[in-house]
Order: C-alpha cells, then structure tokens, then sequence
C-alpha cells in the first residue's frame, strides 16, 4: 500500500477513534466521510485528488470501501494506477454508471454524476501528457497509413464541396483544394524547402495527415461535469419536448461533446446561417433561407434594426425545434457548453495571417498552432453569455431562476444552478439585488458595472432603467477559456520540445460586444470616451480587454512556476496597451514577480520569484509574421476567435475571407479543413480533458 494511503488511514483512524468514536467500527457514514476530505490539503498536496460524492446519497460505506477508493484515486492522481483484486469491494465504492462513464471520456480524470466543488488538481500534467501522448502516438504511425489518410482528407474535401456546389464552393474557390495547391504551388514549395527541408511532396502529404490526426477538442473537466448535470436534467425534465432525444447521452459525456463540436451549420453570425446541402435534404426544408440567426428580427426601411416579434420562428429555440433539426443542430442553450470547448490544429501557413490577407501565397513562418476559442456573445439579450453576465431586470427575476434558490423547481432555474455550481457557487443574482447592492456602495462596486438602459433591440432608451454588467462572472468565463490556450501553448510546447511565443488577441470584443457603458460611473471608460475620444466600440474593446488582461495576470500567478515552455506573449492589437501594462505593474503586490524592466519596443520582461523571465509584447503584428532575431527558434501559438455554433472560419462559408478574425484565420492556414469533421473525421476523435481550472 503506497505511503500516502497508509498516512491517509492513520489520521483517519486517530481522528474518528479520538474525537468521535463511531457506534459501529466498521460502518461510516458518508456524510462523516466528507468531512475528512479537507483534512487531504494536509497529507499530500501534490497528488491529492478526491472523487466527488452525491450530495443526497443515503447509503453507508465501509471504513475498508472508502479507504480503498481514496488510495486509487491518490494513484490515479499520480499516474500509478494499478488493478484492483478485488473488484466487488471497487464496484461498491464507484457506482457502474460512474464507472461507464470514466470509460467514455478520452484521456481524463474519473467522472461523477454530482457536481460538487473538489480540490484542485495543481498538477499541470494531465493535459500536457495526453497532448505529448497524441503527438507521439501520430508520429509513431506507419508511413504508408498517413499517406492513405491523406488521400481520404483530399477525396472527403472533393465530396464535401461537391454537395454544395453552388452555393459553397464558388465562394471558397481560391482555397477549394487546398491540401492539393499547396503541394503544387511552386513559390510556396520552394518556401516549405527552405523552411523545413521538405523536397517532395510525399513530406508534406505525411505532414498534412499529421495534422490531422493531432487535431483535437480541449475541455475543462467542469465542463464534463456540468454536461452530465445537463443531459440528467433534461433527460428527466418531461416537460422538456426533446427529452427523450436527450436520454441517450446519459453517462456518455463524450458522445455528447461531438454533437456539441459536429452539429453546428457551416456558419452562424449577424442574420445568416448557412448550411450543407445534405443538411437541407435531411431536414426537408426548403424554406429554410427565410429562417436565420436573427429570423425574428425585423428591418426598418433604413435596413436598421428594428424590433423583435416573438421567437416562434427562431430556428435554434428548442421549443421550436422538430425531432429532425434537434438530431442535425444544436439549440441555444447547448451553445454555451460548446463556447467552452477549444480545438486546437498544428497546420501549414500560406501567409501571414492579416485580416486582409485573402488566401494569398505570402508565407513569412510554414508553421504553427493555431487555437480557436470563442469569446463571451451580448449580441441577443436572454441568450448565451447575455444571460449569465448581463443583469437585465425582466431577466434575473426569482421566477426565472435567478437569486438564491428557493423551491424553484423549474427548468430555468436548474439550468441557471448547473452555472452557479460551474463557477464554485457563484450565484448570479437578481436585478434587485445588484441594484440594492450598487446603490449602497455609492457606485464603486466594480463588481458590477453599470450599464445605459437599452430596449430589446439594443438601442438606447432616454429615461430606462439601466442595465448592470457581471464583471466577476464574466472574468470567470473568460479565465476558463483563456487559461485553457495557455495550458495547451504550454503542453505544445513541452510535447515538440521547443520554446512558445504566444500571440493573444481580444476575445469577443468586436461585433459581439454589444453592450453600452454609462461613462460617468467608471473611471477608465470615461477617459476612453471623453479624453481620447474613443468610439463606443472601441470602448467596447477597451473595458473588455482589461478583464481579459486581468484574466492572464492571474495565470501568470498562480502557474509561472509550470510554465516552463512559455517565453513570450504578444498582446496584439490590443486598444489601451498603456494601461494594460499598468494591470501588470500591479501585479507585483502578489509576490510573484520581483521586477519589471520595460523595453523600447514597447515590451517589458517580468522576472518571477523562482528567476524565470517571460516577455510581453504590446504590439500591431499579424499572428504569423516573422519573429525577430532571437526568436526565431521559437514556435507560435496563435488564437482566433471562433463561434460555439459554427465551423471554423464561420464567414469563411459565405465567401468572406477578411472580413472577420475566424475567416482570416481559415483563409491563412488549414483550420478549415482540419477542423471540418466532414473532412477529418479522425481528428473528432481526439477529445482533451483539461485539469480543473481555479476561476
């Protein structure tokens, strides 16, 4: 038995037998057990991780039972696991469906039906073990198979274009054929020679499926949890009208994460949605151009937004939804579980990557990793992130769900739980709540910020009642997502051996960030809005960034002693990089960094405690431009901003090629291909469990 369970058995006999001896020795109850969990902070910090228990469970354990799952959990911890002899006494501690669904999941921790706040994993090498697990198991793979699933990625890519001929593929025709082009374009060949001493084209074929074969989905193990929250919720809500449809995820969080990453239409933004044409004839709906993303949106003879009729047409509302179109899309509410899954893909660079770049052959790197993540979406009110951050008063009403929970038993208010519970209890509260609050604090909570009352059209209204902004939740949001890029920059990097110069760009603080500050009641909005002269979507920009900055400060923080492979990162196009050196300067007051020593270029290094050094760069450079001098050994992880109800590249589908950051990405590099499952099948397979992330 390893040392750590035996010390685990002895505290927990000298505790129970000293303070409160149980009438029966070898029966303890649950609910006993619980309470020793805090007392495994004491015994091994480095591999403590404890299994999660359902709240209402009214079963005994034996004294034997729990000691023998806490050792296999502290083994699991450690990568160690070994067998268990005896199998019944397993079974008894973990229930078959908990079992089932630890068998579901790909490289990740052992899952629990129950959503219950467990000590955090501070280990970082799950994620960097099983990216350094994929990557070795796809270059220990026979030659001959990666050049056969190179020709299945070329035949899939015909097949899928060929569908939709046209009304797709003319509209992509610089890129149709890409995994073809950029073998037979002989400026970029000679470039791929050069570069990294490829001389045939069976090189880059290899490389090519490699690619594919390690592009893979990133999730926060929460996520996981939550879902399994999710699928019982609506599984058992008989009032739900697919609840039925939703009974076959049960314990099955992976199967369900695939509908989450494949059952989106091509692209989704402003009022167009787009999909396939085998899509169209398995709906059977011909009419379905006249719905879109904003179908219930009506125009003004000026083509401005006008007013919202009811959302009996909305296209992604379950209730309107038919057993066909919920089996082939998924619905609002499963949008915001996918806006936290990141998929990631190492991928061939035809250019540099500027919003402009519109597909041309102007490669300055040949490679790198590039990261799409999805930002916080306040475009639509009562949807999505609107409404977990935004405090709207005909929204966070008791009756909807929101407040402490009182008897509620409505589908809206277990949704609104499973995220109260996805941020540590965190309770997002009523209008009258925040209100009280903010009004009692003479307007400095900051946890709160006040917004100009708007209609349900966004437009602004003379005498309304304001709005607030949900400044810690959103953080929280934001840190999980970001915090997911930075460990994977870091795990890529540990994996190909090499240093990681990470390009960091805004995250939904363009088109999405629809929202209208009050100036007056925040400091730095109003210096943007009045000294600077900044416009409302730059201000937009500018408070959003902050958090996001404050976001990457607390990584910093809490993980500069694990990552190792992290030397740079590159703020870009970023709106006040001024003062968001300032968020860092303040930093020092956590004791973590020792000095800061800014540059000429706008850069500054921070020294942390254990004298690692990481350089960060305010700068206007494309993700993909040459590095400088020293540099150069270095390999880019880049992100772009994705959507939780799209293909990557989004616009890219409609023909747009730079008219967003998602349809300059896809027009740059491979990710739309790649990360296309009609296409890549295999690489929807590879589904990344993350750590528990400290939000």
């Amino acid at each position: 038995m390893p040392v750590c369970a035996i010390i685990a058995f002895l505290l927990y006999k000298y505790k129970n037998g000293r303070q409160n001896p149980p009438k029966k020795p070898d029966q303890v109850k649950l609910s006993e057990i619980n309470k020793q969990k805090n007392n495994l902070d004491q015994i091994s910090p480095d591999s403590k991780k404890i299994v999660e228990k359902k709240e209402n469970e009214e079963d005994e354990r034996t004294e034997s039972d729990y000691l023998l799952g806490l050792m296999n959990d502290m083994n699991h911890s450690d990568k160690k696991i070994n067998e268990v002899d005896d199998n019944k006494k397993a079974s008894n501690f973990d229930s078959d469906k908990q079992k089932k669904a630890d068998k579901d999941i790909s490289l990740t921790l052992q899952q629990t039906e129950s959503f219950t706040d467990v000590p955090l994993n501070k280990d970082s090498s799950l994620i960097d073990d099983s990216v350094k697990q994929l990557y070795e198991k796809t270059e220990n793979t026979e030659k001959d198979v990666l050049l056969n699933y190179y020709q299945e990625l070329v035949k899939n890519e015909e097949t899928f274009f060929a569908q939709d001929e046209q009304k797709v593929r003319p509209l992509v025709a610089d890129n149709f054929n890409r995994f073809k082009k950029i073998t037979e374009h002989p400026p970029y060949k000679e470039f791929l020679k050069e570069t990294l001493s490829y001389n045939t084209r069976e090189e880059i074929h290899v490389r090519i499926a490699k690619d594919a074969l390690t592009t893979h989905a990133v999730v926060p193990k929460r996520l996981v949890h939550a879902i399994n929250v999710f699928i019982n919720i609506k599984s058992n809500e008989k009032n739900c009208k697919h609840f039925k449809f939703f009974e076959q995820f049960k314990n099955k969080p992976t199967e369900y994460i695939k509908r989450l990453l494949t059952k989106r239409p091509l692209s989704f933004w402003n009022h167009n949605v787009k999909i396939t044409e085998e899509e169209r004839c398995i709906l059977n709906k011909d009419e379905f151009d006249k719905f879109d993303l904003f179908s219930n949106l009506v125009l003004n003879k000026h083509g401005q937004r006008k007013t919202y009729l009811t959302q009996k047409w909305d296209f992604f509302v379950e209730e309107h939804m038919d057993e066909t179109t919920i089996e082939n899309f998924i619905c609002y509410d499963e949008m915001l579980f996918s806006a936290f899954i990141m998929i990631c893909s190492q991928t061939f660079l035809i250019n540099d990557g500027a919003r402009n770049n519109s597909c041309s052959y102007k490669p300055e790197i040949p490679r790198a990793l590039y990261c799409g993540i999805v930002g916080c979406r306040f475009e639509r009110p009562g949807i999505m992130e609107w409404a977990l951050c935004i405090i709207d008063p005909k929204q966070n009403t008791k009756e909807n769900g929101y407040g402490e929970i009182e008897n509620n038993s409505s589908y809206a208010a277990k949704f609104l739980q499973i995220w109260n519970s996805f941020f540590y209890k965190q309770i997002l509260p009523t209008y009258e709540d925040v209100l009280s609050l903010y009004e009692k604090n003479d307007n400095t909570d900051i946890n709160y910020l006040k917004l100009l009352p708007v209609d349900e059209n966004q437009e602004i209204i003379t005498d309304g009642t304001p709005l607030f902004f949900n400044v810690a939740t959103y953080k929280k949001i934001m840190a999980c997502r970001i915090f997911q890029f930075l460990y994977q920059a870091n795990a890529h990097g540990n994996a190909i051996n090499k240093n990681i110069y990470i390009h960091a760009t805004g995250l939904g603080t363009g088109a999405w960030s629809n929202i209208k500050y009050s100036d007056k009641d925040y400091t730095f909005v109003n210096e943007a809005s009045i000294n600077n002269k900044k416009k409302p979507a730059e201000i937009n920009a500018i408070v959003l960034e902050r958090f996001q900055i404050d976001c990457y400060i607390k990584f910093l923080i809490e993980n500069y002693q694990t990552i190792n492979n992290i030397t740079d990162i590159d703020f870009s196009w970023w709106q006040d990089d001024i003062n968001l050196k300032d968020n860092f300067e303040n930093t020092k007051s956590k004791y973590t960094i020792s000095q800061t020593l800014y540059k000429e270029d706008k850069s500054f290094d921070l020294t942390f405690l254990n004298h690692k050094i990481l350089r960060i760069h305010f700068s206007k450079r494309n993700p993909f431009a040459s590095l400088p001098p020293e540099s150069t050994e270095k390999e880019i992880v880049a992100m772009y901003a994705w959507d939780s109800n799209s293909f990557p590249g989004n616009e890219y589908y409609d023909g747009f090629k730079c008219s967003t950051a998602d349809s300059a990405a896809a027009s740059c590099s491979m990710i739309a291909y790649l990360g296309n499952h009609h296409i890549n099948p295999k690489g929807f397979n590879n589904i990344i469990v993350n750590k528990d992330i400290n939000v």
